[in-house]
Order: structure tokens, then sequence, then C-alpha cells
């Protein structure tokens, strides 16, 4: 009899009344869904995560190297053709002798100092404050040179300007929040502590925007092949500005320019003497400092103002 009981006893434990009929409540250990195998993009995304991680103390110092780049050229360009310029300032402005050499000593310490200042963050800690000086130094210094050289309207010019002032955003904002964790632009609840995170959102999206510029300069249709390549970069491009899958898009970018650049700019396979030289050799480091930016921008992640918001771990 007791045989005959058990089956009863443990079908009313489950919730089945053998009298009434009652079915049993489903319990959650009575599942099991299968887990979906990852995409080919989130294989892809994950892949180069695990990579940059292991890259990580390197990605900052040569994101800030090749970001200060087109500077320390400029500079030590202003050295070695030290008359050159000086005479160009002023004949392009038909000025007296010392202002050409007033232009050209400011631009060459203004260059140097803000740049070493920056590079040596991290190995000494420079007070955000003289960071952020340094930064506004080197955007001045873009902007006078515009307008020195009579380039500030010419659109390749202006576009790539502000690709290189976006660049310098992201500089910013790891000097602001080296370590974004938390806070942000969006938060509803923001604390005073929660400031810096704000600011460097703000420059985090800045930067987003602006050196996608430089990429527009570059943009050319002639080639079959070239179509495709900047089909994909603009896709990338569209990525990048809203924030989606943003490390994934800002490596791939940075692959591409580092190849346009080398392609396009190849200044090292012209003569010293040729005008073309010069013109290559600084296209190439402006390019060279956007790249940076996007390095920059793969340490630090997108920032809250984005799809990827704040849930992917910085570097």
């Amino acid at each position: 009899e007791i045989s005959k009981l058990l089956p009863i006893q443990m079908a009313s434990a489950r919730g089945f009344d053998p009298v009434g009929g009652t079915m049993p409540m489903p319990v959650v250990s009575d599942f099991a869904f299968p887990k979906a195998p990852p995409t080919v993009l989130e294989r892809m995304e994950a892949g180069a995560n695990s990579a940059l991680m292991m890259s990580s103390g390197v990605i900052r110092p040569l994101a800030k190297l090749f970001l200060l780049s087109t500077f320390l050229e400029d500079a030590v360009r202003m050295a070695t053709q030290w008359d050159t310029q000086v005479n160009h300032i002023n004949t392009e402005w038909g000025s007296e002798e010392y202002v050409g050499t007033v232009f050209v000593w400011c631009n060459l310490i203004f260059q140097v100092l803000p740049s070493f200042m920056i590079l040596i963050n991290g190995v000494i800690k420079i007070p955000t404050s003289i960071i952020i000086a340094s930064l506004a130094t080197l955007v001045v210094v873009v902007l006078a040179q515009s307008v020195a050289y009579h380039v500030l309207w010419n659109v390749e010019f202006f576009f790539r300007n502000l690709a290189v002032i976006g660049a310098l955003c992201l500089v910013g904002a790891e000097a602001v929040d080296p370590e974004p964790t938390k806070g942000g632009l969006l938060d509803r609840d923001v604390s005073a502590q929660e400031d810096d995170a704000e600011v460097a959102d703000v420059l985090r999206l800045s930067g987003r925007l602006l050196v996608v510029l430089m990429f527009v300069t570059l943009t050319k249709f002639d080639t079959v092949a070239r179509i495709i390549t900047e089909l994909i970069g603009m896709l990338l491009l569209a990525l990048l500005v809203i924030g989606y899958k943003t490390r994934l898009s800002a490596v791939t970018l940075f692959v591409l320019l580092m190849i346009e650049n080398l392609t396009l700019n190849d200044f090292f396979m012209h003569d010293p003497d040729d005008h073309m030289h010069d013109y290559k050799k600084f296209n190439f480091f402006q390019a060279l400092t956007v790249t940076g930016g996007l390095m920059m921008l793969v340490a630090l992640g997108p920032g809250a103002v984005s799809l990827d918001g704040e849930d992917k771990k910085n570097l």
C-alpha cells in the first residue's frame, strides 16, 4: 500500500492534485535555454578587447606621442628652417623682420613646452590645470598658424585642423577623468565630485565628432577598391559618432588611416628639396595626430553620451 501512495505524495509535493487534476507550477530549473553562440562582430570585439587589455600599458603613452607628433615635427621644422619661416611670414604679411622672428619663436616655444608637459604627465604627476592650459595653448597655435599662413578658410586645412583639435579634446578628457568608471553627463543625480566626469564626457563627445573630419579630407572614389574601402570607412565613422562598438570601430579606423597616411602622404619618397616633401610631411604628421586621438579613444571608451555608454572598462 505504501508503494501505491508514494507516486501520489510526490505529485502532490510538486503541486499536482491527483483528484482535482491541478497542473504543477513550472520552476526555473525545469527550463534550460541554450546560449546563443557569439556573432562574428562579438567575436571580433572580444578579440580586439583582449589584445588591447594586454597592451594597455603602452596605449596611452603611444597615443600621446602620436597625438603630439605634428607639433613636435613643426617645432623641429621651425628650428631647422628658421630663415625660410621668418621670410615667409614677413612676405605673407608685408611686415618688418622682427614680426616673423617673434612669430617663429612663439611657435617654437608654445609647441615644445606644452607637448613636453603632456608627454611627461603620468611619469610625473602634473596638475590638471597645467595640462588643460597646455592643451589650450596648442589649440591657439593651430588657429594662429591657420591665420598666419592664410589657410584658415581652406576647407581641407580647416577640417584637418578641427580634427587635430578633436584629438586634443581626447587628451583633455584623459587629463580631467583618467579612470572613467561612473558618473557622467547623463546621470540624473550628479554630485559635485562627478563634475569632472561631465566635462570628460563633453570632451570625449567633441573628440569623437571632430576626429572624423580627417577622414573626410582623405575620401576619394577613384577606383572600385577605393570605393569599397571608403564605404566601409563611412560605416565605421557613423558607428564612432554614435558611440556604438566604439573600440572596435576606432581600432579598425586606426589601421585604415595608417595605411592611407603611408600611401597618400609618402613624403619619404620625395627629395627634401621637392616642395611636395614638406607638403606631404605636414599632412602625414597631422594624420598621425588623429591616429593618436583614436588610440586615446580606445583607451578611454566613448563616454556616457554614446550607445556603448560606460559599460566598457577603460584601459
